[in-house]
């Protein structure tokens, strides 16, 4: 599949899945990973072959790396697939080893996640309770992604809401002085989709060299933070 490419034609791309998928009984834990990326290397989605194979692959999650669980969640929005048993399995997965994956790991799943809309509430709860434990290692474009994730999700930390937006404050505080007005209006932005309004960013981001830095932003048209 990899050989016929994007630009074939549709009528070709979709008969070729279509023989693949009259296989897939045959297929091995390497075989169904490695059908996400084809279909996503000739832009076609056979939902029945990806149903077939996220089966699988989520039956077999602990065969996979993280890398390989990244691009299969990639690759379904390429092809705009999604299957909730599959995410789920990825996200308890994610879940269980978060001891294994670094804090950006986890940020790449959470992103792709975000993409194909998906909330994975177990890998969140379990994020959240590492971040409230260590926060402080937390860059400011990891920190921006944190709060983006959480605050974009909805996600209800329950009665760790609290404890997670307080363990975050220290580490804002310190990058606070660093923060362009771009990335200090997301910050306003997601802090107030969670219903936190701390004195101190809004004070910055009030300011009048703020303020009118944005003005002059978007006189100028969209720029680099526009989404």
């Amino acid at each position: 599949m990899n050989v016929v490419g994007k630009d074939s034609p549709l009528k070709l791309k979709k008969q070729l899945a279509s023989k693949v998928f009259s296989l897939s009984s045959e297929f091995t834990s390497v075989d169904n990973f490695y059908i996400f990326s084809s279909m996503a290397n000739i832009d076609v989605k056979h939902t029945h072959l990806l149903d077939t194979c996220s089966k699988k692959l989520a039956e077999n999650i602990h065969d996979y790396s993280f890398t390989q669980l990244l691009k299969v969640l990639r690759c379904c929005h390429e092809v705009d697939y999604r299957n909730y048993t599959l995410f789920s399995s990825i996200s308890k997965h994610m879940a269980l080893t978060i001891d294994m994956c670094t804090d950006q790991q986890v940020l790449k799943i959470l992103q792709a996640f975000e993409k194909l809309i998906f909330r994975p509430v177990e890998l969140l709860d379990v994020f959240a309770e590492r971040i409230i434990q260590e926060p402080e290692y937390l860059s400011v474009n990891e920190l921006l992604t944190v709060l983006r994730v959480f605050s974009m999700a909805n996600h209800d930390l329950k009665d760790k809401k609290t404890e997670f937006l307080s363990s975050l404050m220290p580490v804002i505080e310190l990058h606070l002085p660093k923060m362009s007005p771009g990335p200090l209006l997301s910050l306003a932005f997601y802090l107030s989709l969670m219903q936190h309004f701390p004195p101190k960013p809004l004070e910055i981001f009030l300011q009048p060299r703020t303020v009118e830095c944005l003005m002059q932003s978007s006189q100028n048209g969209p720029g680099p933070y526009s989404s």
